[in-house]
């Protein structure tokens, strides 16, 4: 029910690529096994050939804080939608 009322609200941020990759303005196919959720948003991120971007995220944790890797991570989305 509370699906069929707001579905955008369950969309995955970015689009649905990693959240990790978008640091740098990358899209990347993701593992939607590898996910977190920060303040109600889904963050999917890639898990294969490359590596566990979620592991490779919390060590970027113990130096730069969520709210700023979010903050990064949606400026390179808004340009990526500009073009």
């Amino acid at each position: 029910m509370a699906f069929q009322a707001n579905p955008q609200r369950y969309e995955p941020a970015y689009g649905g690529w990693c959240a990790y990759a978008m640091l740098d303005g990358d899209k990347v196919e993701i593992d939607p096994g590898t996910y977190k959720l920060i303040d109600g948003n889904l963050y999917l991120f890639h898990n294969g050939f490359w590596g566990d971007t979620l592991k490779r995220r919390k060590k970027k944790l113990a130096k730069t804080p969520e709210q700023a890797l979010v903050g990064q991570a949606d400026e390179a989305w808004r340009k990526i939608m500009e073009k």
